[in-house]
């Protein structure tokens, strides 16, 4: 309950994008037949809670609370990860893996970041920072 996680939309509410990130509001039943609700913490454009969807764990992966502990991604790995200002996950190369130095750490509570390239990008070369615990490995 309260994790945040990329959850991939069920075919018939996709368009451009097949994962978003969610919360879990709600876990019923015992595994493996274990379900689980996630609501779009993004509010809809009246303003109101977004939808809800109930969903099974296969749907869903865990994005880590920090990106302290994970492991650095070599470049060249394919990943899911979230596009900036947005609540949506694109697949994406990764072109290198930024650590801050044990001293950024402990005076900015830097985690570190990837510099990645997404799929699809129209902007030819382009590359985007994104915070290390939002790109999945997948």
């Amino acid at each position: 309950m309260g994790s945040q996680v990329a959850y991939h939309l069920p075919k018939a509410k996709q368009s451009d994008a097949e994962w978003i990130q969610c919360n879990v509001v709600r876990i019923t039943g015992e595994p493996p037949k274990q379900r689980y609700e996630v609501q779009d913490p993004e509010p809809d454009e009246n303003g109101n809670l977004s939808q809800t969807y109930k969903t099974y764990a296969n749907n869903l992966i865990l994005i880590p609370d920090d990106s302290s502990g994970l492991p650095q991604l070599p470049p060249g790995t394919m990943v899911l990860a979230r596009y900036p200002e947005t609540t949506t996950f694109y697949r994406a190369e990764v072109i290198a893996t930024k650590v801050p130095s044990h001293h950024e750490y402990l005076l900015m509570k830097r985690d570190g970041t990837c510099k990645l390239r997404f799929e699809g990008e129209e902007e030819i070369g382009k590359e985007t920072d994104v915070e290390r615990r939002l790109v999945l490995e997948v």
